[in-house]
């Protein structure tokens, strides 16, 4: 695994008077807070996909009766990458996912790109935290409305899914 030579500072909470101050060799990855966390190095995958492709995470994710959303919270728009995109468009088209990409602070969503199988070109649009609630339960009433598979095949999914858990659990 790559290392990168990083300084880190330890800062008391609530005084901010400053605890630790050391270099040290990290593992290359997008976030150390994440790493201190204790949350998974994708990066140590990338060798796996050839080129640049790379695993990455996904902020929040349903299913429902074979529907698929998928939101990326996203600070600034300019934090998406051409392959997240090609990667909605492709599910839009291919596996029946919407994707909505908010961008705004943490909590505080101002605008949206929506990618869906009715459109997979996508449009901008402004947005807040309460249309967004309105439209993510719009999304879940259509996807009830409009089961992919009969009643009785989703169910067989979800024996299929306790099945597997109760030979993890020893039952």
């Amino acid at each position: 695994m790559k290392q990168k030579e990083r300084t880190v500072i330890v800062y008391e909470k609530g005084t901010g008077r400053t605890l630790e101050h050391v270099d040290v060799n990290l593992p290359a990855m997008r976030s150390i807070a994440g790493f201190l966390k204790g949350e998974w190095d994708l990066d140590a995958y990338s060798d796996c996909f050839g080129g640049k492709n790379r695993l990455g995470d996904i902020d929040a994710s349903i299913e429902i009766d074979g529907h698929h959303l998928v939101i990326e919270f996203k600070e600034h728009k300019n934090s998406m990458n051409q392959g997240q995109l090609v990667k909605a468009i492709r599910m839009a088209e291919h596996c029946n996912t919407t994707t909505f990409f908010v961008f705004g602070q943490t909590n505080k969503p101002i605008e949206k790109l929506v990618i869906s199988p009715k459109n997979p070109h996508g449009v901008f649009s402004r947005t807040n935290e309460e249309e967004l609630k309105q439209l993510f339960s719009k999304w879940y009433s259509k996807a009830k409305l409009n089961p992919m598979k009969s009643r009785s095949k989703l169910q067989s999914d979800w024996n299929i899914a306790k099945k597997i858990l109760g030979e993890v659990k020893g039952k």
